[in-house]
Parts: structure tokens; C-alpha cells; sequence
């Protein structure tokens, strides 16, 4: 009976230190000037007028049913204030586009010269808008021209079935001379492994298929809401950060994956197959249209963070570099102009130790896009 009560009193005391670290953490941040609301908190204070982000990840399971009509969402709800993430202290809010996705709505009335595609960290996580990829691209390249436009097709938790999903239904309409194809080695390949499970996804690979999802946005508006309002609870965590032990959960996420993860040095022939299809449909898309495909890579956390080097997710760098080179997509290394850069990789995350990028991180990004695309137009002027 006394080891029960032992036991008991153990569970309790960890409890209640974790509770009390919780407590810390939260009056830190607190005194920091951080914004300690919970996503349901953020969205509730807009009173109505805004909503929060939802992927196509959240659908890949069971598709939204809009009377006899199957529809898989690719982007958000259009011309909505959308709440985002938050990893730096305050929250990533945007002005959604006609089609949901976090841009000015005025960029689809122009000439697209650039489209970027990929998953949450092209889509803006977690930024303010005017700090994302596509953002500051656009900065910089108006500088030199006031005819530059740089679309964001960016889609939290997309992965590369995903991604050539919305190049078919979105940037092919734009038709951009220059299209942007970010990989990032954190779960890139995971996510390919999931998508392929769902049958509607695997439709994208038939060249000739499409939803049609231009054409539907009041439909997309509608099944949204209506999930948005079936689903409160799991799409906007509505639990407080403190009951779910948020914060300490965070800290100690990085010690727990350094016992957990099982080093591994490649990926499987299946995988990189799987890819390597994708993305040679994709190029071929983009040919279609005169246009030209490039490769970004991106970097995880991980694999600058010595507790974290045997991490699963940040290795196999070299076969998907090798693979792109094969099917003659240029490249643009990421992590390499990370390390080339002067500065600590570590700087271009939130807080040294986020997952996304910080607002420098993604200037530097941008600025590599701007720097290759200078290149590649001198090369082409030369050859003429």
C-alpha cells in the first residue's frame, strides 16, 4: 500500500513541477511582451471577421462533400483575415487572396514572373505577411524593375503530391516564366509517403486531371466554414496552451528526439522514385507553358543543433540533391548559403531554436532566389 501511495506521490510531483515550469515559462513570455493567446483566442477576438488557417493535409483522410460533390481544398478561404502560427512571440495573421492563399489579391490581375511552391515555410510560417519568401522577393526585385510580380502558392503541411497539385490547378492559369519548387528535408519525404495514400491526390499524376479549383472558390468558402465551424476544437486547439502543457512540451521536444531518433543515411529507391516522377511532371508542366522549374532545398533546425544531429529527418540531403541534378533542375542550396553566409545558421530561426524560419532567414532565401534569377538572365542575354 506504501508503494502505491509513493507512486502516487511521485506522479503528482511531476505533475505539478511540470505545471509550475509551464507557470514560468508563461509569466516569462508574459513579461517579454509575447502574445500568449491560444489560436481559439486569437480567432474569438476578431469577433466573426476572421479565421484560422487550414491546410489540405486536414482532408487528405475524408474529403469535404459539397452536395453529391467531392472537393479536395488546395488553399484557404478566399479574402478572409486568416490567423496562422505563432513562434517568435506574436502571431502570423494575413489577408487572404481570391483563392485563400497569403497574397495581396491584386498580384493575380498582373503578369506572374515567379511562383513559389511548397509547404508552410513559403507559405509564411510564421511571419508577418510582408516578411514571407514571396514578400520580400518582391521587394527587392521591384527595385530593379516595377514590373516584377512574385506569386505565393505556399500551403502549410503540403508535401510534393500536394505541391503538384496546386502547380495543375493555380500556377498553370498564371502561367509564370519562373516557378520556385522548395523542398524542405524536416518531412518532405514523410508527407510524400502519406499522400500517396490518398486516391484523390494520386489523380494529380493522370497529366490530363484537374478539380478545376479555380473556378469553384465559392464552393472551397463554403465546405471550409462549414468544417472550420464542425471542427473548432481540433483546428483551433481550443484547450489553453497551460492545460495542454504547450511550452514545456516545446522545451523539452528536442532532448526527447535525441533518444528517439535512429540515424539513417538515405532513402529508400521507392521514395525517390515516387519523387522523381512528381518532379519530372512538374518540370514538364512548366516547360508547357515556356516557363523553367528550379529546386530550393531547405534546411531543418536539426541538423545545427548538436543534441539533435542523428535526427531522422535531417539527413538524406545527398540523394534528393543527386536526383534533382539527374532530371536537370537547377538548384539552389540552401543550406549551403546558410553555412557561406558569415553568420550562425542558428540565427536564421526564431529564438535559435524554432522550427520555421525567422524573418532574416527568409530575406536570405529571398535573396538567393533574386541572386540566381540575375544569373540566369545574364546567361540568357549572353547565349542570344
Amino acid at each position: 500500500m506504501s508503494l502505491i501511495k509513493n507512486l502516487a506521490l511521485l506522479v503528482a510531483s511531476l505533475i505539478l513541477s511540470l505545471y509550475l515550469v509551464e507557470i514560468g515559462i508563461t509569466v516569462y513570455q508574459t513579461i517579454a511582451g509575447n502574445d500568449v493567446r491560444t489560436k481559439y483566442q486569437v480567432v474569438n477576438d476578431y469577433k466573426g471577421a476572421a479565421v484560422p488557417a487550414v491546410f489540405p493535409s486536414m482532408f487528405l483522410d475524408s474529403n469535404l462533400m459539397h452536395g453529391d460533390m467531392e472537393v479536395l481544398p488546395l488553399a484557404g478561404i478566399a479574402n478572409k483575415t486568416t490567423v496562422y502560427c505563432n513562434e517568435s512571440g506574436d502571431y502570423s495573421i494575413y489577408e487572404s487572396d481570391r483563392y485563400g492563399f497569403n497574397n495581396p489579391d491584386y498580384i493575380w490581375d498582373n503578369v506572374i514572373d515567379v511562383a513559389l511552391i511548397g509547404d508552410s515555410f513559403v507559405h509564411g510560417a510564421c511571419v508577418e505577411s510582408e516578411k514571407s519568401i514571396a514578400s520580400q522577393l518582391n521587394l527587392i526585385m521591384h527595385k530593379n524593375t516595377k514590373l516584377f510580380n512574385v506569386l505565393n502558392l505556399g500551403m502549410g503541411g503540403a508535401g510534393p503530391f500536394t505541391e503538384l497539385a496546386i502547380l495543375k490547378e493555380y500556377a498553370k492559369h498564371a502561367k509564370p516564366k519562373h516557378v520556385f519548387w522548395f523542398f524542405y528535408e524536416g518531412n518532405d519525404m514523410n508527407g510524400l509517403i502519406v499522400e500517396k495514400r490518398s486516391a484523390f491526390l494520386k489523380k494529380y499524376n493522370n497529366n490530363k486531371y484537374t478539380q478545376d479549383l479555380i473556378n469553384k472558390q465559392e464552393v472551397i468558402d463554403k465546405v471550409l466554414s462549414k468544417y472550420i465551424s464542425n471542427n473548432t476544437h481540433s483546428v483551433l486547439k481550443k484547450n489553453s496552451r497551460m492545460l495542454r502543457l504547450y511550452n514545456t512540451r516545446k522545451l523539452l521536444a528536442p532532448f526527447f528526439a535525441h533518444y528517439s531518433s535512429k540515424p539513417v543515411s538515405s532513402y529508400s529507391g521507392k521514395q525517390l522514385n515516387e519523387l522523381r516522377g512528381l518532379l519530372n511532371n512538374a518540370k514538364s508542366l512548366v516547360e508547357g507553358w515556356n516557363g523553367k522549374l528550379y529546386f530550393v532545398y531547405l534546411p531543418s533546425i536539426d541538423r545545427y543543433k548538436e543534441e539533435m544531429v542523428n535526427h531522422v529527418d535531417s539527413l538524406g540531403k545527398n540523394d534528393i540533391i543527386n536526383l534533382v541534378k539527374k532530371i536537370n533542375i537547377p538548384i539552389i542550396d540552401m543550406h549551403n548559403n546558410f553555412i557561406s553566409s558569415g553568420k550562425d545558421p542558428l540565427d536564421f530561426f526564431p529564438n535559435r531554436r524554432q522550427m520555421h524560419y525567422n524573418s532574416d532567414g527568409y530575406r536570405k532565401i529571398a535573396k538567393s532566389i533574386n541572386k540566381y534569377l540575375n544569373i540566369a538572365n545574364l546567361e540568357q542575354k549572353n547565349e542570344k
